[in-house]
Order: structure tokens, then sequence, then C-alpha cells
């Protein structure tokens, strides 16, 4: 190999692995993101309806499923969002209930 092709390689490799380094952090970044809001969406639950730490835990879990699984498809995350709005019922008392029927909307649209 002469040294065009030397240098033509080594700096193919190069913009490859400044791809890769700034798709991992995207991804990262991606993932702070959705713990951040999980933990947002938790902590605004709590205070507003007054969720015991157990059932705090128990949203936690809910959500991270929930985003683990929504994507982009409308129908799709309309289901989701219906079936994690009924798991949150399930842990639930009879007042936090009605509480939550009342705002689930407003706290959806804080993602």
């Amino acid at each position: 190999m002469n040294t065009v092709n030397i240098k033509f390689v080594f700096l193919i490799l190069l913009i490859v692995m400044s791809s890769l380094v700034q798709l991992s952090a995207q991804v990262k970044t991606n993932k702070q993101s959705i713990d951040q809001t999980i933990s947002t969406m938790t902590i605004e639950l709590q205070h507003k309806i007054l969720l015991t730490d157990e059932q705090a835990i128990r949203v936690t879990e809910i959500l991270k499923n929930y985003f683990a699984k929504v994507s982009a498809d409308a129908t799709e995350k309309l289901e989701l969002r219906n079936k994690t709005n009924s798991d949150v019922l399930s842990i639930l008392d009879k007042k936090q209930r009605a509480k939550f029927e009342i705002l689930k909307n407003d706290w959806w649209k804080s993602i």
C-alpha cells in the first residue's frame, strides 16, 4: 500500500470512530432523558395524589415498562398509554383513583 491509501484508510477509520462516539453519546442522553421524565412524572403524581413510597416505586416500574415499549405509531402509543393508566389505577386506593382520573391527561402532557 502506498501512503495515499494508508491516509485514506486512516481517515475513514477516524470518521467511523467519531460517528460511533457521537451515536453512543446520543443513546446515553436519550436514556438519561427518559429516566428524568419517569422520575419527574412519578414525583408529580406522588405529590398530587399522595402516593405511598411503595406506590411510587410501582408507578416508576409501570412507566419504565411504558417507555421501553412505546413507539412512534400513534395507535399503538394510545393503546399502551391506556394500559399504563389501567396499571396505575390498579395500585391506587379509591380516593387516589378519583384524583388520577381528573389529572391523568395533564400528567401525560408533561412528556
